[in-house]
């Protein structure tokens, strides 16, 4: 079974979000027509997070909420609140909705990220730091599900990881695809092949800041993935350790408990990628 007709039927039976293996949507995945989706998601792991993100916790999850954690400083605010903060200047910032150029430029980084990790001596890099993570990492290979971002050093439970939160530093890396502009992101995305659309959207999901449609971290916190059993967690800073972490170890969030996708988000990216490799070149110059 296709990857896309997997997120279709879980998107029919009003599923969510956030397994990060093949044996958690086995164990999860009662209804008959998902068994299709775990042979699958072996065979595309590079298209894993997007399945990951469309199969449902609601259903099943004791630790949902009607009010869902966020992956950043916003979990108490409503959206009026939240656009009210923004006005008032400060430490506060909107993510800014991506133009044209840095649409291509989002697609394009997508491209390279699938070109380098496809390399056979591929071994992923080190970092010391960014603006968004506030720990030494790396990024490296993690099994099926594509890269993943581990510790370098010892972290402290508690310690800070990264800023989830509306902050100008974070923001430079989260850029908003709003609704009113799908006319040209879908032109965009026709110009790149249906896997570089796919990778993109895999770093998106809901605008949880203004809810004008999607946002996307194009900073290394994309590389965390999500397992059942999380070391990090939404905390007042943004993220932080759930417990002591040795270095070598995978940080690992836990998306289906903060619901950083709805039905909605779930349809735009369905859109943007039914949009690939539709215009030869496209509008960025690129062909599929």
């Amino acid at each position: 079974m296709r990857l896309l007709a997997c997120v279709q039927i879980v998107l029919a039976v009003e599923t969510a979000r956030g397994l990060q293996n093949e044996d958690d949507i086995g164990t999860r995945a009662s209804l008959t027509q998902l068994e299709g989706c775990r042979s699958q998601a072996r065979q595309a792991s590079e298209s894993h997070v997007l399945l990951q993100r469309s199969i449902a916790l609601s259903s099943d999850s004791p630790k949902r909420t009607s009010i869902r954690k966020a992956r950043n400083l916003w979990n108490e605010y409503d959206i009026g609140t939240r656009t009210a903060l923004i006005q008032q200047g400060g430490q506060w910032s909107q993510a800014h909705q991506a133009s044209e150029s840095q649409l291509c430029d989002m697609f394009r980084a997508a491209a390279r990220d699938l070109v380098q990790r496809s390399k056979p001596d591929f071994t992923g890099w080190t970092s010391s730091g960014s603006p968004v993570l506030r720990v030494p990492y790396r990024i490296g290979p993690a099994g099926n599900k594509g890269l993943g971002l581990f510790a370098v050093s010892n972290i402290l439970k508690g310690q800070a990881i990264y800023d989830g939160g509306p902050l100008a530093a974070t923001m430079k890396y989260w850029l908003v695809l709003p609704q009113n502009s799908f006319h040209l992101i879908h032109k965009v995305a026709a110009g790149f092949s249906k896997d570089v659309v796919t990778k993109l959207m895999d770093w998106c999901e809901h605008d949880f800041s203004t809810d004008r449609g999607l946002i996307c971290e194009m900073g290394d916190e994309h590389y965390i993935n999500s397992d059942t059993h999380p070391n990090i967690e939404p905390c007042d800073v943004g993220y932080c350790a759930l417990r002591d972490i040795e270095p070598g170890e995978e940080l690992l969030e836990n998306y289906g408990d903060e619901g950083l996708d709805d039905r909605q988000s779930m349809t735009l990216i369905q859109s943007i990628i039914d949009s690939a490799e539709s215009a030869v070149p496209g509008v960025c110059g690129e062909a599929p």
